[in-house]
């Protein structure tokens, strides 16, 4: 069983960080730099650096958690940075979430509710330390649904802000090869393995959000979309590593690359 103390001490780190966001009006800086040969400008701001503090403090909680379970002290159990990932993203999540909320009651309400993702999403992490175990399927599908949700969300509201191509793909590319690697790692396909198949599906991710920068489309059909694509990918290059590609999951996922292409097109066509 999880430690729950620990646990909860983890989800309020993370809250209090979180929280502390609002309060932060020190003013931030801007590193410039030329990439292209065109200049490019980074904002540094306290809230910034308390988003990524909030994500640091979910990585450590959850390695504490990780390491105490049996499997991972007699050595059974693979790395444990593996299981970082999710809460780490969800954390940073949360607080370009927090960030949108219109009063401050839709803020208490939008904390709590990250609160209780955490906390849900971290006990599915050390649910599956052991795949074998009984529940460790029914676990690995919450945490795939999560996985997907937080894809959709991140990529939504880093296409929202319509800075240049060079932020926004590479930032999308990142979180694509982030999350591809949590899920493809269920293969016990190997780490060289599953890093070259996350690395080519985070490749077509950035190339599409590249290219969607020129539509003029909503942020949550940019979005949908690319969660559709990332995960008719993703799914492809899972059933590659479990050696069960064929003709019909490759014309299933086709579908749903189709299916988003369609979106897109009528989402911008109004």
């Amino acid at each position: 069983m999880i430690n729950r103390d620990r646990l909860s001490v983890t989800i309020a780190l993370i809250l209090l960080a979180l929280a502390l966001i609002p309060l932060l009006n020190a003013p931030g800086r801007t590193v410039g730099t030329s990439v292209l040969g065109s200049e490019l400008d980074i904002a540094v701001t306290p809230a910034g650096l308390i988003t990524l503090l909030a994500a640091g403090l979910a990585c450590a909680g959850v390695d504490t958690l990780i390491r105490a379970h049996p499997r991972v002290r007699s050595g059974q159990a693979g790395p444990t940075f593996v299981f970082w990932i999710l809460p780490a993203l969800a954390a940073i999540a949360a607080s370009q979430w927090l960030s949108r909320a219109s009063t401050g009651q839709a803020w208490a309400a939008q904390l709590l509710a990250s609160g209780a993702g955490l906390w849900i999403m971290i006990r599915a992490e050390f649910a599956i330390v052991d795949p074998d175990a009984p529940a460790a399927g029914r676990w690995r599908l919450v945490l795939n649904v999560l996985a997907y949700l937080l894809a959709f969300g991140l990529f939504a509201m880093i296409w929202e802000t319509r800075v240049r191509s060079l932020i926004t793909a590479t930032l999308m590319a990142l979180i694509a090869l982030l999350l591809s690697f949590d899920l493809m790692w269920v293969t016990r396909a190997g780490a060289r393995r599953v890093l070259t198949h996350s690395l080519a599906v985070a490749l077509v991710i950035g190339e599409c959000a590249w290219a969607l920068n020129y539509w003029r489309a909503s942020a949550t059909t940019a979005g949908l979309a690319l969660v559709l694509i990332f995960y008719a990918l993703s799914g492809v290059a899972t059933q590659h590593l479990f050696d069960k590609l064929s003709r019909r999951v490759l014309i299933e996922f086709g579908m749903v690359i189709a299916a988003a292409w369609i979106l897109l097109l009528f989402g911008s066509a109004r």
